[in-house]
């Protein structure tokens, strides 16, 4: 895979390493499909649905306003008082981690899907303070970086099919899953993550879904469109 770029001398010495640790070789010349891309100062994925762009620091101050507008609804009552650390067990387009960073929690996050991890961690070079003093990317699985989480808070929010609506999702999603599919081993992981003791589990759900494994839940939260399910 390559990351195409106009002029090689305007890449950053931090992604230029990232991509040599990550095999990518950079190459001068306009954008193309299924590749990497270097514009306006962020490294972005093209996708035969558009561009896939993370801006971190958008999503982190986009939550900072609702802030002082919003309540502070099912996410963050899940996760409770007294809680100011947490793992998300699958970063995605980090707009949930973004969210809890927002609202004073330090988060570590796990990426298993190489392109998304790239995308995140070549983009965290140019954080605010707040966000770089409070976020870590990590690749791979949780269940198979750590031996214990006890004492920890996980978040897991799996890629699955909502619906089945004729309705298309934003195109940030419609590119997240054609990259990473449906996630078909939930339950293992859910289950894995629970072996490792964890001090509560939160999984995020469709509204209409079933639990995973129903007799193991605690408790729910639940809102007009999602639901969350507390292990």
């Amino acid at each position: 895979m390559n990351l195409y770029i106009q002029n090689e001398s305007d890449l950053p010495t931090e992604i230029k390493k990232l991509c040599d640790l990550n095999n990518i070789e950079i190459s001068a010349g306009e954008k193309q499909v299924n590749n990497y891309f270097y514009e306006n100062g962020q490294v972005c994925y093209l996708d035969s649905f558009g561009g896939l762009i993370l801006d971190l620091n958008k999503q982190f101050n986009y939550f900072k306003i609702q802030r002082n507008k919003v309540s502070p609804g099912i996410l963050l009552k899940s996760i409770g008082r007294g809680n100011s650390e947490l793992i998300d067990a699958t970063a995605g387009v980090c707009r949930d981690s973004m969210f809890f960073i927002a609202n004073g929690l330090k988060v570590r996050a796990y990426e298993r899907n190489p392109i998304l991890y790239f995308l995140i961690k070549s983009n965290s070079f140019n954080l605010d303070h707040t966000i770089r003093d409070n976020f870590q990317i990590c690749f791979g699985e949780l269940t198979k970086s750590c031996e214990s989480l006890r004492d920890k808070v996980v978040y897991y929010d799996p890629m699955f099919i909502k619906n089945k609506s004729k309705r298309l999702p934003k195109k940030n999603m419609q590119i997240l899953s054609s990259l990473v599919g449906e996630d078909l081993d939930i339950t293992s992981q859910i289950i894995e993550i629970i072996e490792l003791s964890p001090k509560k589990l939160i999984v995020k759900m469709s509204d209409k879904s079933d639990s995973y494994i129903p007799e193991m839940v605690k408790y729910q939260h639940k809102s007009k469109t999602i639901r969350l399910d507390v292990y």
